[in-house]
């Protein structure tokens, strides 16, 4: 049986595999399948999330805070990288509790 891959970082998405070792590689069950006409498979939950606009650094598959501003549009952020301004106006618009 295969591990089914992650296209992008070569991770095993259908569950974590036990090394000789002991250690432990994978990232489980969550993962979605992909079709880019010439390849096709699954991106584990890493690799199939959004680029943070702030920080760069990909942000885990529903993890993401999604912010609409009227220069960007839909912009993408870490909870943690919010300003106080994009964390008053995910508030705002339902992505984040008031806290």
């Amino acid at each position: 049986m295969s591990n089914d891959p992650c296209l992008d970082c070569g991770k095993p998405t259908l569950g974590v595999v036990t090394m000789a070792d002991g250690s432990t590689y994978g990232v489980g069950i969550n993962r979605l399948f992909y079709d880019e006409g010439d390849r096709e498979g699954y991106r584990c939950g890493e690799c199939a999330g959004y680029e943070c606009d702030s920080c760069g650094k990909n942000i885990y598959l529903d993890e993401d805070i999604t912010i609409e501003t009227e220069k960007y549009g839909n912009e993408k952020y870490h909870e943690e990288c919010l300003t106080p301004e994009l964390r008053a106006l995910a508030i705002e618009q339902g992505e984040l509790n008031g806290h």
